[in-house]
């Protein structure tokens, strides 16, 4: 008998950490993203910040605002002039931030008009009181 367990025991202890691992290698899925990536019509792609060398002196370059580049306007060794764009950044993040700030502002227009509506009915109340209490009093 106690052959027999400890030749079952170690077994089913070695068939557990088989079966252990098994379970636990398996990864749930990603969940899909929120938002659809940028396509990228150019074929290349750039990211991220670096430098431009030029004849006399290094220029740094980075975009005033994270995001994927989506339009490139110059080449290799094309000569740029000053306040010329070089590249266009995919803006509907920002753009969506602007319509939520847009909402924001006319939700507190809203809000504002609301409440300047009620000061004037309550002005208007105060005054009808007034002028009935003069009546029964005067």
């Amino acid at each position: 008998m106690k052959k027999v367990l400890s030749l079952l025991l170690p077994l089913i202890g070695i068939t557990f950490a088989f079966y252990w691992v098994k379970i636990s290698a398996n990864k749930p899925t990603a969940a899909p993203p929120l938002n659809p990536p940028v396509e990228n019509n150019s074929g290349q792609t750039i990211a991220g910040s670096g430098i431009v060398e030029a004849a006399s002196r290094n220029i740094t370059l980075a975009p005033p605002i994270p995001g994927q580049v989506v339009k490139l306007f110059v080449k290799e060794n094309d000569l740029v002039k000053k306040d010329l764009p070089l590249y266009q950044i995919d803006d509907r993040e920002q753009r969506a931030r602007l319509a939520s700030a847009e909402a924001e502002i006319a939700h507190a227009q809203a809000s504002l008009f609301t409440a300047q509506t009620d000061i004037a009915n309550q002005q208007a109340a105060e005054t009808t009181a007034r002028a009935k209490r003069e009546c029964f009093c005067g």
